[in-house]
């Protein structure tokens, strides 16, 4: 598995200050292949996918809230 390139990404959007994970493996992922070491708030969300076995309405609101 290779990352995308990162930091080019946030040295091309300055304004990003909040990166969210769909999931455990994701952040797990970002963590383990990009490399990034930036100043940005990082927050693992619940997956969306629907093997998860957690409420979709709850899923929803703590995606709502992290978005609002």
């Amino acid at each position: 598995m290779v990352a995308n390139d990162f930091d080019r990404f946030f040295d091309v959007h300055p304004a990003i200050d909040r990166v969210f994970f769909n999931g455990a493996a994701a952040e797990k992922n970002f963590v383990r292949l990009a490399g990034i070491d930036r100043p940005l708030r990082y927050r693992r969300l619940p997956s969306t996918s629907p093997a998860q076995t957690m409420r979709y309405a709850d899923k929803l609101a703590m995606w709502r809230e992290a978005l609002g």
